[in-house]
């Protein structure tokens, strides 16, 4: 048995496309780029993808394990972290986060079935903290904090898009010291711009007590 381990493990090194696990990478350009797209297989199996942007960095990676999970990253040209979920037969689950492209963190968040369900946080581009507190079942509940990009309570309108998509507005309503008072609109991460999107209007006067 150890001969023919051997055996096979020399002629993977002599010829690449000969491998324990029988791996082959499909290579073809993404959709209207000259972006490489690469399908990795083993034993017929689509095991996972990576995209490369133009300039060879990553843009793109996927892995997909067993019971329908699949492992996401997406990356800015500059090799900076731009998205990371899990999905579980194409729903969102655990834990979510995206970043700005200067690299710092812009929102992480918990899904449970598709649907944000525990502690949340938002950031600033700067780093400073903009907002936080907890989901449940898709509502904000309990206390949540609100912070100025330099770290003071805001008064006013308060709005904040999407970090994926900043001309789509998550979170609107208003504030007093930092207080959410009267009536606030606000959307849930998934199925954006579809009618499966969940959207909330609440009265968060006493949203604090």
């Amino acid at each position: 048995m150890r001969i023919l381990l051997l055996g096979l493990l020399l002629l993977s090194l002599i010829y690449p496309k000969i491998s324990l696990y029988a791996q082959d990478t499909l290579i073809t350009n993404y959709p209207n780029s000259s972006s490489e797209w690469h399908k990795i297989y083993q034993q017929d199996q689509k095991v996972a993808e990576n995209i490369y942007h133009e300039n060879g960095q990553e843009w793109m990676t996927v892995k997909y394990a067993q019971k329908g999970k699949q492992n996401w990253k997406w990356y800015y040209e500059n090799g900076n972290p731009y998205f990371e979920a899990t999905y579980i037969n194409d729903l969102l689950q655990g834990t979510y986060k995206i970043w700005y492209e200067n690299g710092q963190l812009a929102e992480q968040l918990i899904f449970k079935d598709h649907v944000e369900n525990g502690f949340a946080i938002f950031f600033h581009a700067n780093g400073q903290v903009a907002m936080k507190g907890y989901y449940e079942e898709g509502k904000m509940v309990g206390k949540w904090e609100f912070y100025d990009e330099n770290g003071d309570l805001p008064s006013g309108i308060w709005e904040w898009s999407f970090a994926a998509a900043l001309e789509k507005i998550r979170v609107k309503g208003r504030l007093e010291d930092g207080q959410p008072i009267g009536k606030w609109r606000y959307k849930g991460t998934a199925n954006q711009g579809l009618a499966s999107q969940l959207v909330f209007e609440e009265m968060l006067d006493n949203a604090n007590d």
